[in-house]
């Protein structure tokens, strides 16, 4: 279903699923960053060629380069979607990964605590592992490799918690704060968003108002490859929304609702009985 480019909202998210799902998430995610990379360099070898051929079906880029952001409760979670993302890219002669080493220290399970067994066994699952809610990472695919830890600008997937990501893009008065890598995503993942609420869904709130703004320098675009609706400011409307939850998030206030998802393709998916 999401390969149409639909919204989703699935709320019928399980420990049980979660693999299947993870997988179903990173399958889509290395396919729409592929995809978008060979039509660049497609467009690039022609536009090489011919330096004043370009016509409108090679506006073919946003403002930035990263087109998908992945939000996740937990480290854990990320480093089980990254492990999906690399047994899929990694295929044929693909078979580098930079910074793998620090990936697995920074993101694996390290020790392994003893469950409190004075919780639930859902919250035993919640939090198994490296639970660390603070965190952001680039993932950029290169011909015959996959990059960790690239700089946001020079990345394809931007991988986070919703805490890591407010850190970068900051507030209205801070010195230091950056949200133009934001401008141009068109897939927008949420997993397990019922434990944002949990934790805290201002911070959620706050990265998704970011999304899709006209950039504020404009050092990192050509312009003349830009696709039309992004130079318009419709690249809210053009972005893909996936929500994935273990219920239905009745706790949502309406501008929530509003803010991740402002599409009219938008479709909810009931829990499967």
């Amino acid at each position: 279903y999401i390969a149409t480019g639909k919204d989703l909202l699935f709320t019928d998210s399980t420990f049980e699923n979660q693999a299947e799902l993870l997988k179903l998430l990173a399958l889509h995610s290395v396919n729409h960053a592929l995809k978008t990379r060979k039509t660049v360099l497609k467009n690039n070898s022609k536009l090489s060629a011919d330096p004043d051929g370009l016509v409108d079906d090679m506006k073919d880029q946003g403002f930035t380069r990263p087109k998908i952001l992945l939000l996740f409760p937990f480290r854990n979670v990320a480093h089980k979607f990254v492990h999906q993302v690399l047994k899929i890219a990694l295929t044929g002669s693909k078979k580098q990964v930079s910074n793998k080493k620090r990936f697995e220290d920074e993101y694996g399970p390290g020790e392994v605590e003893k469950p409190n067994l004075s919780k639930s066994l859902t919250y035993q699952k919640t939090f198994l592992g490296n639970n660390d809610d603070f965190f952001t990472l680039g993932v950029a695919f290169a011909k015959n490799s996959v990059k960790l830890y690239t700089d946001f600008y020079n990345s394809d997937l931007i991988v986070a918690s919703p805490l890591g990501l407010r850190s970068v893009v900051g507030a209205p008065g801070d010195k230091e704060r950056d949200y133009d890598f934001l401008s141009s995503i068109e897939v927008l993942s949420l997993f397990m968003s019922d434990v944002f609420l949990m934790q805290n869904w201002e911070h959620l709130i706050h990265c998704l108002e970011y999304l899709n703004l006209q950039p504020t320098s404009p050092q990192h675009t050509d312009f003349s490859r830009v696709k039309k609706w992004a130079l318009e400011g419709h690249g809210r409307h053009y972005r893909q929304n996936l929500v994935f939850s273990s219920q239905v998030l009745h706790k949502y206030p309406p501008s929530s609702v509003k803010s991740v998802s402002v599409r009219e393709a938008g479709k909810s998916v009931p829990p499967l009985q």
